[in-house]
């Protein structure tokens, strides 16, 4: 949405594209951001936020095993894990005030996705790449979204591409990966 509306010259106002992405569906208007943001609601409240020290030499380590999971699936489930479906209070204010601090470890360890409880027992597959990954120096990993994307928080770029090697030589050169810097370059 932002690239077609540079791409034809912004005929729209940033609250129209605002609008737009909400009619989209509900967590579409955070990725509007081009910086971090706590998305409350149904997802379509947004609360900018700085970008987070914790990362400042932290990178990550992205991986993608070549299959999907349904959000739809996934928010149904999410009864079957009472835990999970009514989360803590205050859990993201505790995760965003670990981020602004320096230490990447504190963060990783409050990293939490009330999805992942379905989608690790439905494909196992999951808990036992981040149980790799985390055996392997990850400080940190959690499943994005629905999944069945996952990533890792490595504490500098050497150990993200050690981490990496490992998991290739572990688990074969079958996934898509990646690894990118905690923080954007400036």
């Amino acid at each position: 949405m932002l690239g077609l509306n540079d791409l034809f010259g912004g005929p729209l106002a940033p609250g129209q594209l605002l609008t737009l992405a909400a009619s989209l569906g509900s967590d579409v208007p955070f990725f509007l951001q081009d910086k971090p943001a706590l998305a409350t609601s149904r997802g379509e409240k947004i609360q900018p936020l700085d970008f987070f020290p914790a990362f400042q030499d932290a990178y990550f380590v992205l991986i993608y095993p070549g299959f999907g999971i349904s959000t739809a699936w996934a928010y149904q489930q999410l009864a079957r894990f009472p835990a999970a479906l009514n989360g803590q209070p205050g859990r993201a204010e505790r995760l965003i005030s670990s981020l602004h601090g320096a230490d990447p470890r504190s963060a990783g360890a409050a990293f939490y996705n009330s999805l992942e409880a379905p989608a690790v027992e439905k494909y196992p597959l999951l808990a036992l790449l981040q149980e790799f990954m985390r055996s392997h120096g990850a400080i940190g990993t959690l499943l994005s979204g629905s999944g069945s994307s996952t990533f890792a928080l490595a504490q500098s770029q050497a150990a993200a591409h050690h981490l990496l090697e490992n998991l290739k030589q572990k688990f074969g050169d079958t996934y898509w990966t990646a690894i990118v810097p905690g923080l954007p370059k400036p």
